[in-house]
């Protein structure tokens, strides 16, 4: 019968699936969040708006990528930064005409907890490498 045990209960030569897959995910979107928050800016600069509703989705997008490259080394840095972006993100979707932006912050939010789940691999993985190295001693 085996024991239970607290999440991460996985073999120790497995790797931090999580963190690797709110990597990938977070790199992805920042393309695209990028993307579009830049043909908006620049259709915002052909008609002449004086609102910058590209400014922000670009500020989105740079959350993501500063999340997206932090969510190895430090996951609970990544998660906050997410939940950062997300509000940032839900607030400028609610407030102008830029509606994705809504979109993107509920997606930043699912990142965050992913990256959450992914700061309690880290956790347990360092656990395990202390405890092991304190046998070793």
């Amino acid at each position: 019968m085996s024991t239970p045990c607290y999440p991460p209960c996985y073999p120790a030569d497995q790797e931090p699936f999580m963190r690797v897959a709110t990597l990938i995910i977070g790199l992805i979107l920042f393309f695209v969040v990028l993307i579009q928050s830049l043909l908006i800016a620049t259709g915002e600069a052909i008609v002449g708006e004086e609102e910058s509703k590209g400014a922000v989705g670009v500020l989105v997008a740079v959350g993501y990528l500063i999340a997206s490259a932090l969510v190895l080394a430090k996951p609970r840095f990544a998660m906050w930064t997410f939940a950062v972006t997300a509000a940032i993100g839900i607030l400028a979707g609610l407030t102008t005409d830029f509606s994705d932006l809504l979109v993107w912050g509920i997606v930043a939010i699912v990142l965050a907890l992913m990256s959450w789940r992914g700061s309690i691999e880290k956790r347990g993985k360092d656990a395990e490498e202390r405890a092991q190295a304190a046998t070793r001693s």
